[in-house]
């Protein structure tokens, strides 16, 4: 192989741009809930389309195998030592293209800080190209024509590629076959599940995936409470945050009720009782509508400081909307510019609602007024469709005229007027 300058030379050359080039484009990803993705495709690309360029080494394969098959007739040596040195001189080259690839490409996305993951990294596209390599020489022996030989070693990689469990999950990949046992012969399904392993054990990654994904995903089952407590039981390795805390608080409240999300609020150390932790109780209460408990938390927001921005206020008096108790809202607006606490526009629409179920139109009107004199704020769909519900429901409708100088009042007048016709 010495011989062919261009086989392994020119091949790290190529692999050290085409690495440069995926560390720019996945350049410090980070371990947010979209970085999943973007970490996955990374890693796919890395042992898919980058091994692939192995592909490459046929024509000097080519040319190696008809020197074994002279050396073998005259007797110098047989298959197995023929193997046996094509590795040993091929193993210096490949472990410069792995460790190449994978150093600039593992600190550019900037994986996991552990030397151990740079390790693993490095000897899984060490492993890849180790499989590639050994194809080719068996497609070598089996065509040796060389236009059918890379035709054919294309196909067996693409159908490998096609099955590794990135282009399609493994659990979704047809059973007959494909799965069984396509799939398990596919060199890249094993080394996306070991990469995919190793970076769910990633601290930050896992606590944001368990945060965004069993948020929605985990609300019906026990798979959250199990894997929080497995977080929680691994203390020197999961660093549990204040958003894990405040989503595993809303949690209990949802599934085990008030009560169980009082006493896990109560077990919490200090350090996680931030802003968030309190708004989630008082969400908690919001839902259990237990406006007691609820207005002496907001108190004691208050005094924390907590209290500075309109969503503990908002979450008040939708409370106190849901209990019919119109007036309070009103007091919770007043609160709300003493401390000089800026009103957005879900509580504008919270007031413009409580004074249309108070029956009168000119206090509803007021706080319309008083939202387009805030130049921040912009009627939405939900301001429109509160008015017009409320001129509809006294029957005068005809001063919903003014809606018509607003795109969304002017289409939600439309669809009232169709809706009217259709009746």
């Amino acid at each position: 192989m010495s011989r062919d300058v261009g086989y392994y030379w020119l091949r790290i050359i190529i692999y050290i741009a085409v690495s440069i080039c995926v560390g720019t484009i996945y350049f410090d990803v980070g371990t947010g809930y979209s970085a999943i993705l973007a970490r996955a495709a990374c890693g796919g690309f890395v042992t898919g389309f980058m091994t692939f360029m192995s592909i490459g080494g046929f024509p000097s394969f080519i040319e190696e195998t008809k020197n074994f098959y002279q050396e073998r007739l005259n007797g110098y040596y047989g298959v197995a030592v023929y193997v046996l040195s094509n590795f040993l001189s091929s193993f210096p080259f490949l472990v410069a293209i792995a460790i190449s690839t994978g150093t600039i490409t593992y600190y550019m996305v900037k994986f996991r800080p552990e030397f151990s993951h740079y390790v693993y990294y490095c000897l899984h596209i060490y492993a890849c190209i180790s499989v590639i390599e050994s194809l080719m020489m068996v497609v070598t022996s089996l065509v040796p024509n060389f236009l059918m030989g890379i035709i054919t070693g294309a196909g067996i990689i693409g159908i490998f590629m096609m099955t590794s469990g990135f282009f399609r999950l493994l659990s979704d990949v047809p059973k007959p076959f494909w799965r069984y046992p396509v799939s398990y012969l596919s060199y890249g399904s094993w080394s996306l599940l070991g990469q995919r392993k190793k970076e769910s054990m990633d601290s930050k990654l896992a606590r944001d995936r368990v945060s965004k994904f069993y948020w929605w995903v985990a609300i019906k089952s026990r798979a959250w409470e199990l894997v929080y407590d497995w977080m929680n039981n691994r203390g020197e390795r999961f660093r549990v945050a204040a958003s894990d805390a405040e989503i595993q608080l809303d949690l209990i409240g949802k599934v085990h009720g008030i009560s169980r999300a009082e006493d896990y609020f109560l077990e919490l150390p200090d350090r996680l009782k931030d802003r968030r932790i309190y708004e989630a109780l008082l969400n908690a209460y919001l839902r259990a509508k237990m406006r007691g408990k609820a207005e002496s938390l907001l108190e004691k927001m208050s005094c924390k400081g907590y209290a500075m921005h309109s969503l503990p206020f908002n979450v008040m008096m939708t409370l106190y909307m849901n209990l019919k108790e119109f007036d309070k809202v009103d007091l919770m607006i007043s609160e709300m510019t003493e401390k000089n606490i800026k009103l957005d526009i879900y509580s504008y629409n919270i007031w413009l609602s409580s004074r249309g179920l108070q029956g009168s139109a000119e206090k509803m009107e007021q706080v319309f007024e008083q939202m387009k004199q805030d130049r921040t704020i912009n009627p939405n769909w939900t301001t429109f469709s509160t008015m017009a519900t409320m001129y509809t429901k006294w029957n005068i409708l005809e001063k919903g005229g003014f809606l018509r100088l607003y795109p969304a009042g002017k289409k939600l007048l439309w669809i009232m007027e169709l809706e009217g016709k259709a009746s």
